[in-house]
């Protein structure tokens, strides 16, 4: 069996960041017959759908050549203003777009460090919402926000048989 090509994808461009050096624990950690690079997003520029039609600049066509040669994904990301960095939503819109979606089918694992009080729960929702339009791995079997809201519909807040507590000490 080959070896297993993982891409590690860092959100922020920090340094000393912690999901960049989360990455890096991560590939230490793999076993035997996995291997991980890293791709490089910090001098990818900001998505144009004009310059895309007139032909990818050379930052943009070396992250889909890597997302594609990738046989997974790992995508380490800090949570900024409730959601994902622009340098990591940006390496996101120039893989997605038709054709050839690099992510498309792309087993991919989400996590994130972060000193926030949701630990980066915001950002993994926005990445998973953001990527399930180009079919990753990551986004499928999900029930929708539709499906949730018709069974929260469904439950009553409080069942008119279960026994009220007392506020009167007893």
């Amino acid at each position: 069996m080959s070896e297993l090509k993982v891409l590690g994808i860092s959100g922020s461009l920090r340094k000393a960041s912690y999901n960049t050096a989360l990455l890096k624990a991560c590939a230490e950690l793999m076993p035997a017959g996995m291997k991980m690079t890293y791709a490089r997003i910090d001098d990818i520029p900001l998505f144009n759908q004009d310059v895309f039609d007139a032909g990818l600049p050379e930052p943009a066509k070396r992250f889909r050549a890597e997302v594609a040669a990738a046989d997974g994904l790992l995508i380490a990301s800090p949570e900024y203003n409730f959601s994902l960095s622009a340098a990591l939503k940006n390496a996101i819109d120039w893989g997605s777009r038709p054709p050839n979606q690099v992510f498309q089918d792309k087993p991919i694992a989400i996590f994130s460090a972060s000193q926030g009080p949701m630990g980066g729960a915001r950002v993994q929702y926005d990445l998973r919402r953001i990527l399930a339009s180009s079919g990753p791995m990551c986004c499928r079997g999900r029930k929708s926000s539709s499906a949730l809201r018709r069974r929260k519909s469904t439950r009553t807040a409080r069942s008119p048989t279960r026994r009220r507590r007392s506020s009167s000490p007893s």
